[in-house]
């Protein structure tokens, strides 16, 4: 009994995993084409078949002409690939139909093979049953040439009842003028034995498909892409293929070129025929020169002196935001501890120089040139969000941007013990908003501070209604039960720590709300130059009010080094990137799959050549010797300890 219960529980186990397999089978079976369908549309390619031209109609016994057609594949051209079916017999009038396919595309061209209408004619001949004459052309009733082409006549035919041939008897009478563009008729006639009989011939002149290119700022060097309006003429012209091969049927486009370059142009007419237009680029420059300026000062005077290098060559020269010249000396009556150039290239690049000032009679060593301060360092400190939490400092002072909410604080002060700091010379809120400042009252408990700035007055904002009670929480109390020294800074103030100088250029508008209050501000360490921008809206980034203000302390906006505003979010103008064109920019984005900076900043991202860094690569550590910038990423505090 065993035996037989243990061989019915196998053959049980065998019907069970025949019945799933089964289901299996159908399953795929029966989903074979969805499954296919999405094969085919995750590889999808983008193709189509155009058919120049309409209907056609001919004579009995005449020629057919293709009117033309092609076929694109992902912006290629492959007519080589349609396959036709062609079945017109011109010799028997009637309806035909030829078919172009393509893949799964199939279009089809009617042809309407026409009975010589003639040859019924010579069957009704007034009265006269004994003479008849066969006329017919010899080839198409409408042909086309182009212009200045020669004409070659094809005639007709003539031939009597009796079957002789009379065709020299035919009359041939036109205005064909094949130099100019037009439809025109030849007439051919017979007379014979008291019968007339007339054939015409239509030949359509159509100009050839030309090129013509247009090229903007073709005539000097350019820091811009270069336009091309490239338009095909004539109307024989069916499409445009462009350099990256890209097809047009429009007959003008316009094309950017990015590069210096020979680009090829091609112009097909109905016959695919092709005419080519080359047009080479070579005055695009888009590297900025580079130079040292020294300003030597004596007898109230000091001379600037610039030596300067570029691919194409220097055009002029800006000395201290004011003055233009072709010279690479200027003398200022004057004694200026600040001084500065910028050099323009003759494409329009430019870069901002500060010079190295040095006064005659004193010793110039290292020890003057470059000061005891060390090396800057901005730490771009991951506070725990997307808030700025950014530390400044040299061997001598130390600068405090922010900090983030109040539970950053977690983050923020473990962060600035492990790099040993005791005291902050300068702590400054960004913009009175609480995701930027709350834990600066965290900072205040923790740390020496010796001064606070804000853009607004932050122990009135709440009465004055440009801030609310969130936003001060915690910092306000930490300010008044410490007796921090708190200031307002506005636009044209000015603050020193040795080699780190600060130039307050917003808000524009002082006294609003949150992120309009945002402080901009560039700080420079020497030769380097930082710019800092809290929350700022785009519309306060308005670039003639900085230039205006920088102005007062003959101050470039041409930056090594750019703060994004407002966490990445906001867009940035081309202006502003021109005025600036930073080399390096820290977005504090929210993380590294962020679609921001937006497709649009990041267009002028690579416009300009700017390489840039995020809160995705963790704590970021910019070091400079007051000369060059060195970046590095995914830091630990306790490496820069002192």
């Amino acid at each position: 009994m065993k035996d037989i219960y243990e061989n019915n529980k196998f053959t049980i186990w065998i019907g069970i995993i025949t019945i799933i397999v089964l289901i299996v089978g159908l399953f795929i079976y029966f989903n074979m084409d969805t499954m296919e369908n999405n094969t085919e549309i995750l590889f999808k390619d983008e193709y189509d078949l155009v058919l120049f031209g309409s209907d056609v109609e001919i004579s009995q016994d005449g020629i057919y002409q293709e009117p033309g057609f092609y076929a694109i594949l992902n912006n290629e051209i492959v007519t080589q690939d349609v396959v036709i079916d062609n079945p017109v017999d011109v010799s028997k009038a009637g309806n035909y139909e030829i078919s172009y396919k393509y893949r799964n595309i199939t279009k089809i061209r009617n042809v309407k093979v026409l009975e010589n209408s003639n040859s019924k004619k010579d069957e009704k001949i007034d009265d006269n049953k004994d003479y008849n004459i066969q006329f017919k052309l010899n080839g198409n009733s409408v042909i086309s040439l182009k212009i200045n082409d020669k004409y070659q006549e094809l005639g007709a035919s003539a031939i009597d009842s009796n079957g002789n041939d009379i065709s020299k008897d035919i009359k041939i009478t036109n205005n064909l003028n094949i130099n100019q563009v037009g439809s025109y008729k030849i007439i051919y006639s017979i007379n014979k034995n008291g019968v007339s009989k007339t054939l015409e011939r239509i030949v359509n002149v159509v100009a050839n498909t030309t090129l013509k290119a247009t090229i903007s700022n073709n005539d000097k060097y350019t820091n811009k892409d270069v336009l091309v309006t490239i338009e095909a003429i004539g109307n024989d012209y069916s499409y445009m293929k462009m350099p990256d091969n890209t097809v047009s049927r429009s007959n003008v486009k316009e094309y950017v070129i990015k590069e210096n370059g020979t680009y090829i142009f091609e112009a097909y007419d109905n016959d695919n025929s092709v005419k080519i237009e080359k047009v080479t680029i070579n005055n695009i420059d888009k590297i900025k020169p580079s130079g040292t300026c020294t300003a030597l000062i004596e007898n109230n005077k000091t001379v600037m002196n610039v030596v300067a290098n570029d691919n194409i060559g220097i055009d002029h020269y800006q000395y201290n935001g004011k003055i233009d010249s072709n010279s690479n000396t200027y003398t200022y009556n004057g004694s200026l501890n600040n001084s500065n150039v910028v050099i323009y290239d003759k494409a329009g690049n430019y870069t901002n120089v500060t010079c190295n000032i040095i006064k005659k009679n004193e010793p110039v060593n290292e020890i003057q040139q470059i000061s005891d301060d060390g090396n800057l360092e901005i730490h771009f400190m991951v506070s725990g969000h997307d808030d700025d939490a950014i530390l400044i400092r040299n061997n001598k002072y130390t600068i405090m941007i922010d900090g983030g909410r109040y539970e950053d604080k977690k983050n923020v002060i473990p962060y600035l013990q492990d790099l040993g700091v005791k005291k902050i010379d300068l702590l400054i809120g960004s913009h009175v908003h609480w995701n930027h400042i709350q834990s600066q009252a965290a900072i205040i408990e923790n740390f020496e501070v010796s001064k606070a700035i804000y853009s607004i007055d932050i122990f009135n904002c709440k009465k004055n209604k440009t801030c609310d009670s969130n936003d001060i929480k915690y910092v306000l109390d930490s300010l008044k039960k410490n007796n921090i020294n708190t200031e307002m800074k506005v636009p044209g103030d000015y603050l020193e720590f040795g080699d780190i100088k600060i130039y307050f250029l917003g808000p524009i508008y002082p006294n609003k709300v949150h992120n309009s209050n945002s402080f901009v501000f560039i700080l420079k360490y020497r030769n380097t130059s930082y710019m800092f921008t809290g929350d700022a809206p785009t519309k306060l980034m308005d670039t003639s009010k900085f230039e205006q203000t920088a102005s007062k302390w003959n101050l470039s906006l041409d930056i090594d080094v750019l703060k994004w505003p407002h966490h990445g979010y906001n867009n940035l103008t081309d202006t502003f990137f021109k005025a600036t064109t930073p080399k390096y920019i820290y977005i504090p984005s929210s993380g590294c799959d962020t679609k921001y900076p937006s497709s649009t900043d990041k267009k002028l991202i690579q416009k300009y050549g700017s390489k840039t860094y995020s809160r995705c690569d963790k704590n970021v550590v910019f070091i400079s010797d007051g000369n060059n910038i060195d970046i590095k990423t995914k830091q630990k505090a306790k490496d820069y300890a002192r």
